[in-house]
């Protein structure tokens, strides 16, 4: 695998949004130990996180890229910090933090979950068999299409919440995360 780092340039071919120093540094300063993680299996997870924020959020992020050529999200044109100072040419650090945290997760378990869906099409909740006398029950998934697969991740997803357009995690994930 190439993995290769968005530094703020608009890099064509970027797969991630942080660097492996990036991720153990964050995890050093909060007292974790991340030693037992190999390098590879790390970077893996930050192309999954990274990939992950482009599948899940790109639509609603606010602004719009700076580079035309550029592979990832960010940088981003339009785009500010709570304090209102713009954040041109940078991967902003809240991003950053989303993506460390995606990461952690996706070291262990898949970001997005793939349906089990019926011959209809309809993604599967429950599916109960009882063998003499025959009988089978299917319990369906509430709602429809991508919003039904999402799971909320609510530490990573805050840390995006200020660059996304208003209201788009509670339509996401079903409700708005508050400090």
């Amino acid at each position: 695998m190439t993995f290769i780092v968005e530094d703020g340039t608009g890099v064509d071919d970027a797969n991630a949004l942080i660097t492996l120093a990036e991720y153990r540094a964050h995890f050093t300063d909060r007292g974790v130990d991340t030693s037992a993680q190999d390098d590879a299996t790390v970077q893996a997870a930050i192309v999954v996180a990274t990939d992950y924020i482009e599948q899940r959020w790109e639509s609603c992020l606010l602004g719009q890229r700076e580079h035309d050529n550029q592979c990832v999200s960010f940088p981003r044109d339009g785009i500010c910090d709570y304090a209102g100072e713009e954040l041109d040419g940078v991967v902003p650090k809240q991003v950053k933090r989303a993506v460390i945290e995606y990461a952690r997760i996706a070291i262990s378990q898949s970001l997005l979950q793939t349906p089990t869906v019926d011959e209809s099409g309809k993604a599967v909740k429950r599916t109960r068999e009882k063998v003499g006398p025959i009988e089978t029950e299917t319990e369906f998934q509430d709602g429809s299409g991508i919003d039904i697969l999402l799971r909320p991740y609510p530490i990573a997803d805050r840390w995006l919440e200020q660059f996304l357009k208003s209201g788009a995690l509670s339509r996401s994930s079903g409700r708005r995360f508050r400090g």
